[in-house]
């Protein structure tokens, strides 16, 4: 599997992601699995495509704006993989740089979640583009896309590393020997116990920090980590033999949930390793460190394929053991019903429970209350084809597959409480933890933890309170030993009086919300005092809410509608509300979809939108229609929106989004080149007879640029001058050269479903345009040398070159020489256009 370094994937199991703005793709959705799944959060849903997978089929995810990227990782479902696929990122989803390319045997498995996951260190992106390279039989589904936030790299620092017992374990960073280093970033530190014993956990200064053998240090400060170490009491235990061949039913996952007692830190999810053929698995390299009498629910996952019965014991010792469920008669699919053992378990007189949709087994399950520190506790599951006599190391026994959850009682745990009153008077830490306002440590038994006060600029600190509110220190930092039970304490910090000064207070609107003094208590709107001085901002009705108070400035002073002023000086206070308002969108009308979006995604109409929201209008046409008029609260958008197909705006009242639709209008275009032209009619004379062949043109003639309704009919004439004959002619790109219908009417009937270009090629020499001056009579418009000549009596000649764009004009009384450099040029006088070529 390819995947980041372990100390990548160890950094994004608890980083924040991105949130994910839109996820588009070109594959089409089965039932209710739609894109919007990928980014829920919820691995129980998926996206799956409703047809086979194709090259080329792809899933874009946009973040809304070019972030730096850490990490992309791919979620899939445990079938419909990708045969082959490949990770690409971009700024502007046009050019894409490829990360990777993989295949189905890189995803992980059920253990990962099928986790896929890249490297995307140093690396920035608007757009990531997961594409599929080969095909497939099967259709696609994915559960879940997170691209992690890269975590603030930590100063340097040296970290180092030590073990409380050298014959029971080891500790290094990064290669095993290497005991300290000095770095910035991320240091990654390892335990392995050697052969009889056990991790415990990680200790900082006497407080544990982490049950995992692998932690990762990206805070400030240097450090000095402990790896515990103890005798493994399992290793004592006994153990089945587990056969090999058979289908018996083989456990995947093993989840700790409900827990009491369970000291923090501790795995709670387990993946048992092993095939139905052969399973023999312990957590023995990852204990559950529990408190005696601690509590919980062993949930187990079987699923519904497999044959042979079940038994659950708790064990204490080789000899000292109980069977606790079971054993319960199961069944092998083909020779009896599926769910025999889920039916079994629940029709027994005992607290487990069975779901046979799942797969799952719940066991309610209490540790011994008499264990000591040291002791351990084993709840071994084993699947059984014979009877074990009540035996759980029985040998020689048919079919036998075996699970064991192993847990050691360590040393009582107590959790150790700091809070800062009030909170914005100072802040508290414990140990080396950040400083925040509260702290909190769970120290094993016999430990110590150092408390530690900070002030605020404008208070002092008076002093540590226990919970009955006695002062136990008057030291900021002040250390605590022999602990044997969890407390709280408080560092109280009292406020240092200023100069008299003057507060005043605003509402922003005072239809949206109202604001009082409420401490001192006056019923005006300032107050002259040296002391704290609180303030409320209240909303009026549901649809309005507050934002934060703002000086006179427009800093923002606090985002608390309650809050205490203490600062020294004159202030004005505005207390500033938004709305939420209704935007209604109007799909009444018969053509297209009005699509109004947000930074999350589309919504609905009736929605109740924040004012200041930026909101974007997208309009998905019909095949063959277009826009008419587009309206925001009655005042057309329209142009707006035509520049960008989208149109931007900030809400700021009830909105009302409504359009209408007619035939999209396509352009027409043309060019030729030697003794002829091209005409684009209407109609023609066409009767349904051969009488009148061939037919000439009727109706209304378009000319260059000229909109044509889209699902309508054009006839087109091509002319040749004085002896110019076709050599060909092209419509949109396909060859007409030799179409039939010209040759025999006369004209191409052609329907029109997009823009139109035709290009003919004609023999002999380029036409001057005197040819087309006949269709307003009076006026010529021909090219010579270095321009034109447009001969007409007070007009206007406005010229534009092939592209459509504006030239310059002429004024014209008479014969009117236009200078133009050389090329095609559409010259309109009078509404009518003449096509001429500047050599």
């Amino acid at each position: 599997m390819v995947l980041c370094a372990a100390l990548c994937l160890s950094q994004s199991a608890s980083a924040e992601n991105y949130q994910i703005a839109t996820i588009t793709s070109n594959m089409s959705v089965y039932e209710s699995n739609t894109l919007d799944k990928l980014k829920d959060n919820d691995f129980s849903t998926k996206f799956w495509s409703s047809k086979n997978q194709a090259s080329g089929d792809y899933i874009l995810v946009d973040l809304g704006d070019v972030r730096p990227l850490q990490e992309i990782n791919l979620y899939f479902a445990s079938g419909d993989q990708p045969t082959s696929a490949k990770i690409e990122i971009s700024n502007n989803a046009s050019q894409y740089e490829e990360l990777v390319s993989f295949t189905q045997s890189e995803i992980g498995s059920s253990a990962t979640k099928y986790l896929y996951s890249c490297s995307a260190l140093n690396k920035e992106a608007r757009y990531i583009r997961f594409s599929l390279m080969a095909a497939s039989n099967s259709w696609f589904q994915m559960t879940e896309i997170q691209v992690p936030i890269p975590e603030e790299q930590a100063p340097s620092r040296t970290i180092s590393v030590s073990v409380n017992d050298p014959s029971m374990g080891i500790a290094y960073i990064g290669t095993e020997g290497t005991v300290s280093q000095t770095a910035e970033g991320p240091i990654v530190i390892m335990a392995a116990a050697n052969a009889g014993y056990a991790f415990t956990g990680w200790t900082l200064n006497g407080t544990v920090v982490s049950k995992n053998t692998e932690l990762i240090d990206n805070t400030e400060g240097d450090k000095s980590y402990v790896a515990n170490f103890f005798p493994a009491p399992y290793d004592d235990f006994c153990t089945p033999v587990a056969t090999t061949g058979g289908n018996k039913r083989a456990q995947s996952k093993g989840e700790i949930l409900n827990a009491e007692g369970v000291i923090d830190g501790s795995t709670l999810v387990f993946y048992p390793s092993g095939s139905a053929a052969n399973q023999a698995w312990s957590n023995r390299s990852d204990m559950v460190n529990v408190e005696s009498g601690a509590t919980f629910d062993l949930k187990v996952t079987y699923g519904t394929v497999g044959w042979d019965d079940l038994s659950v014991y708790m064990m204490t010792s080789s000899t000292e053991y109980e069977l606790i469920y079971g054993p319960y008669a199961g069944a092998w699919t083909s020779g009896g019903s599926t769910l025999t053992l889920f039916t079994n378990i629940n029709a027994a007189d005992d607290l487990a429970t069975a779901d046979a949709n799942n797969g799952t087994i719940t066991f309610p399950i209490s540790i011994p209350q008499e264990l000591n520190s040291g002791d351990a506790v084993v709840i071994r599951f084993i699947i059984h084809g014979s009877s074990l006599e009540g035996n759980p190391c029985a040998s020689g026994i048919g079919e036998l597959n075996y699970c064991d959850y192993v847990f050691y009682v360590g040393k009582g745990m107590s959790q150790i409480v700091a809070n800062a009153e009030p909170s914005k008077g100072g802040s508290v830490a414990i140990n080396d933890s950040e400083y925040g306002e509260t702290s909190g440590v769970s120290v094993e038994e016999g430990g110590s933890v150092t408390l530690k006060a900070n002030p605020e600029n404008g208070y002092r600190f008076v002093g540590w309170f226990n919970e009955e509110d006695t002062k136990v220190s008057e030291d900021a930092e002040y250390t605590i030993t022999s602990i044997t039970e969890s407390a709280t304490y408080t560092a109280k910090f009292e406020f240092i009086p200023v100069p008299e000064r003057t507060i005043t207070i605003a509402s922003s609107d005072a239809t949206k919300g109202s604001v009082a003094i409420i401490d001192p208590e006056t019923t005006g709107s300032s107050i002259t005092s040296t002391g704290i001085v609180t303030v409320e901002a209240t909303p009026v009705g549901q649809d309005n809410i507050f934002v934060n108070w703002t000086d006179a400035n427009g800093d923002v002073v606090s985002t608390e509608a309650t809050f205490s002023y203490d600062k020294a000086g004159d202030i004005t206070l505005t207390a500033n509300f938004k709305s939420y308002y209704v935007v209604t969108i109007d799909n009444s009308e018969q053509g297209g979809v009005i699509v109004v979006s947000d930074a999350s995604g589309s919504i609905n109409t009736g929605a109740k939108i924040l004012e200041g929201t930026t909101l974007t209008v997208t309009v998905n046409l019909n095949y063959g229609r277009g826009l008419e008029t587009l309206t925001l609260n009655g005042e057309s958008i329209l142009a707006e929106f035509e520049k960008a197909d989208s149109y931007t705006f900030e809400l700021a009242e009830a909105t009302t989004l409504s359009a209408t639709y007619g035939m999209a209008k396509c352009v027409l275009t043309y060019e030729y080149t030697g003794s002829g032209y091209v005409e684009v009619w209407s109609s023609d004379t066409y009767d349904g007879t051969d009488e009148n062949l061939p037919v000439e043109p009727a109706g209304e003639k378009y000319n260059m640029y000229d909109n044509l309704m889209f699902g309508e009919n054009i006839y087109i004439f091509v002319i040749g001058v004085g002896d110019g004959t076709m050599q060909s002619l092209y419509i949109n790109g396909d060859d007409y050269t030799d179409f039939e219908d010209l040759a025999t009417y006369g004209d191409i009937e052609f329907l029109v479903e997009g823009d139109v270009h035709i290009e003919a090629n004609f023999s002999g020499g380029d036409i001057t345009g005197v040819e087309e001056a006949s269709a307003n009579e009076g006026i010529k418009v021909y090219a010579v040398e270095g321009g034109i000549n447009v001969v007409a009596e007070n007009a206007t000649a406005d010229i534009y070159n092939l592209n459509g764009m504006y030239v310059r004009s002429a004024k014209v009384g008479g014969t009117e020489f236009v200078s133009l450099p050389t090329g095609f040029y559409a010259v309109v006088v009078n509404g009518e256009t003449y096509k001429v070529v500047v050599k």
